[in-house]
């Protein structure tokens, strides 16, 4: 019978261990893109972002204290809370050029809100007027919203009619109460 002559070579210990770590750096950056979220779309991401809001006559005066968010037009919402509803602007004008402006801001976005959800706008118009105070394109601390109610119509502003309404910013946590 015939031996085979099978000369055993193993690799060097210097290269195994090379070899083990970068396969275990490859596994580890694989999990975290998995579970870690790598590539998620920046609109899931939720910035921290508070504010105050005060009473006004004709509305209210809101105003950024912390945080910050990318400008977008579907960022600003109205949310009913007792309904989970989220409603949006039926239209954002940009032009800022041609609105009175009493806080001296050259930047921002007028949103109107005119749709039947709010019932009881009979006809009225809810306007939220964001001043982009710092001129940087973003919600940031220090940026206001002017919430007013206007009528053509004569129908009173009742306040009443906003309790478990919020004015939000999708993407952060700002949510305050219109009561």
């Amino acid at each position: 019978m015939k031996r085979l002559n099978r000369k055993e070579e193993a690799v060097s210990p210097v290269i195994a261990t090379i070899l083990m770590v970068a396969i275990t750096v490859v596994l580890a950056a694989t999990l975290y893109m998995m579970v870690g979220g790598f590539g998620e779309n920046g609109d899931d991401i939720t910035e921290p972002m508070s504010g105050s809001i005060e009473q006004r006559d004709d509305g209210w005066l809101a105003s950024i204290t912390s945080g910050s968010r990318d400008w977008a037009e579907d960022r600003v919402i109205l949310f009913d809370t007792d309904a989970g509803v989220a409603i949006d602007a039926n239209e954002v004008d940009t032009n800022y050029d041609e609105f009175e402006d009493p806080y001296g801001s050259t930047e921002g976005a007028l949103f109107n809100f005119t749709h039947e959800e709010l019932d009881f706008l009979n006809g009225a118009e809810l306007t939220i007027r964001w001043n982009d105070n710092d001129d940087s394109g973003s919600f940031n601390s220090g940026d206001t919203f002017r919430i007013r109610w206007e009528s053509d119509n004569d129908n009173d502003f009742d306040r009443d009619d906003f309790d478990g309404y919020q004015l939000r910013i999708r993407g952060t946590t700002l949510e305050l109460n219109l009561s």
